[in-house]
């Protein structure tokens, strides 16, 4: 067990320190593991200085001290944001010179290979409506993603780490994936080799733990509508209104792979 740890908190940076708590039950043969982990710094950082406290409200109505990143009035910067019809979408590219090999070719030209895509709801209430959207309706993600540099007014973001762990065996079951359990049929026998007196294997539990910081440099992390892009003009003529995007409620977000889509 503390050699499994070991191995996660280094895999991830220490950013997850244990995955097993508590020991292991008596009649383990297989512990399966592994580790994914994320270090992006923004393309245009956020400048510290401009960090300052203020309300976030939650979803049961009161209000709590965070501390917002934010760009200044005006700020010409390279981000995007989308309006559609109850939500605005922030998409915060990531540098990508981090994960270029010398031998590697480049990208296309503004093209980030990774971005932080977040889905702020109009209404402060508006959460769980819209993650039913994003659930229940296919390429919703992709569809709703900004693809235009915007004129931001004001923008601020809180900064924040998050913190998730637990046994998912529930969610595959829900999936459908039941013989995979120790009450199904599933058999995993075939992943160890046999000693002619192994039992057979079957999963007793899949435990999921993830970690995702978001500061001013960037992000750590270990795990139809009216589509109008805001702040942009078909016509050169009049300039583009600035368009202010304050998170300053609950907000789903995503990092996603370019060039895929995937999240």
């Amino acid at each position: 067990m503390n050699q499994i740890n070991a191995w996660a908190r280094k895999a991830t940076n220490k950013l997850i320190d244990t995955v097993i708590d508590g020991g292991l039950p008596a009649d383990t043969d297989v512990v399966v593991a592994n580790a994914v982990y994320f270090k992006g710094k923004w393309k245009d950082p956020f400048t510290k200085a401009l960090t300052k406290t203020g309300k976030f409200h939650r979803l049961d109505g009161a209000a709590v001290d965070a501390s917002f990143m934010q760009r200044g009035t005006y700020y010409d910067t390279g981000d995007y944001i989308a309006c559609h019809d109850g939500f605005k979408v922030l998409r915060l590219p990531y540098d990508d010179e981090r994960r270029r090999s010398p031998a590697s070719p480049p990208p296309p030209p503004s093209t980030p290979r990774f971005s932080l895509c977040v889905f702020l709801p109009d209404a402060r209430d508006g959460l769980w409506d819209l993650l039913d959207e994003i659930a229940s309706t296919p390429g919703f993600l992709q569809a709703k993603l900004p693809t235009r540099h915007a004129s931001v007014g004001e923008l601020k973001l809180p900064k924040f780490k998050l913190t998730f762990s637990g046994d998912i065996a529930g969610v595959l079951r829900g999936l459908g994936l039941d013989a995979t359990f120790s009450d199904g049929e599933a058999d995993f026998s075939k992943m160890v080799e046999d000693d002619g007196g192994r039992r057979p294997l079957s999963m007793r539990s899949l435990v999921h733990k993830a970690v995702i910081e978001v500061n001013e440099e960037g992000t750590e992390a270990a795990a139809s509508a009216i589509n109008m892009v805001c702040g942009m003009s078909m016509t050169p003529e009049p300039p583009p209104v600035p368009v202010d995007f304050v998170a300053d409620h609950p907000f789903a977000f995503f990092v996603i792979e370019e060039t895929t889509g995937a999240v």
